[in-house]
């Protein structure tokens, strides 16, 4: 088992590369390793999947992604995920 740290990075990697479905299968593959708070609360993952998602155009599969792990759009939204 990898760590979210791991993971994370490699998600980063893919989306450099503009490897945006690579990068989402990986997640899909892989995503089971981890509970939905842990990949909620990190801020890059959550930033390069919408990317990924919004690069793809799989707009409304961005909106089911923040439904799905909980993630609110408000004041407290952290800068990175927003752009």
């Amino acid at each position: 088992m990898s760590s979210i740290f791991d993971f994370s990075q490699h998600i980063r990697k893919l989306t450099s590369e503009k490897k945006y479905q690579d990068a989402l299968s990986y997640f899909k593959d892989n995503k089971s390793q981890f509970n939905d708070i842990v990949i909620s609360c990190n801020e890059y993952l959550v930033s390069d999947m919408l990317s990924c998602l919004r690069h793809a155009n799989y707009f409304d599969a961005g909106f089911k992604f923040l439904k799905i792990y909980r993630i609110n759009i408000d004041s407290e939204t952290k800068e990175r995920i927003l752009t």
